[in-house]
């Protein structure tokens, strides 16, 4: 087999930057200048404000926070007045009724003969 060639001469080093190619070329790229108006960080958004009864319109006012009473504060209530002893079962008591709190409470008030807590007075 036949010697294999040398490889090519490297090419000879670039020419130093002239002063003009040295302004063109930084005009050319996307520094500072231009990050300057689209790279700087957008600002943060603005707190949520914080919800009050009386200046939020969507904040629950006595006719629609009956809606979704909360049960589980609602049976414990009523558990401690009319039975303690079952204090201790009301997340079991609510699990098997979810879905069907009304006719739990119905039910309840019914058994100890008062008014059903779900109810307006």
């Amino acid at each position: 087999l036949p010697p294999s060639p040398p490889p090519p001469p490297a090419p000879p080093p670039a020419p130093a930057s002239t002063k003009k190619e040295a302004a063109a070329s930084s005009t050319l790229s996307f520094g500072s200048d231009f990050g300057s108006t689209f790279g700087s960080p957008s600002p943060a958004p603005a707190p949520a404000p914080t919800p009050s009864s009386s200046s939020n319109p969507f904040s629950p006012t006595p006719s629609t926070a009956s809606a979704n009473p909360d049960y589980h504060a609602l049976l414990t209530t009523f558990y401690t007045t009319h039975n303690p002893s079952k204090t201790s079962e009301v997340s079991k008591t609510l699990e098997k009724y979810k879905g069907k709190e009304g006719e739990l409470f119905e039910r309840l008030s019914r058994k100890y003969k008062v008014q059903n807590p779900l109810q307006k007075e």
